[in-house]
């Protein structure tokens, strides 16, 4: 996801924590005008993956993105699967009789 920290109904910063929560591993890259290193501490300490200060050069926005899809990509390939007995946990879901 790419937004903005600052939007007209909006705040950045709270975007990202209800995506957070609900998207827990969606990369989110923020954009923003404002200078301030404690904005951006805390976007990152709200889960953003990449943090662009505007104006910022077409490249820099597809390299953020490019890094954050290849992370996201990452680590979707080396997630631990779920065994698929833990899918059938109820002594009844079969029968041998």
């Amino acid at each position: 996801m790419l937004s903005d920290l600052m939007m007209a109904d909006l705040d950045g910063i709270g975007l990202l924590e209800r995506t957070k929560e609900k998207f827990p591993d969606m990369p989110v890259v923020m954009v923003t005008a404002v200078h301030d290193i404690s904005v951006a501490l805390a976007a990152i300490r709200n889960g953003a993956y990449d943090y662009l200060l505007k104006p910022f050069e077409r490249e820099q926005l597809l390299n953020a993105v490019g890094r954050a899809l290849e992370n996201r990509r990452l680590k979707v390939e080396t997630a631990p699967t779920k065994p698929i007995w833990n899918s059938c946990r109820s002594p009844h879901r079969f029968s041998f009789s």
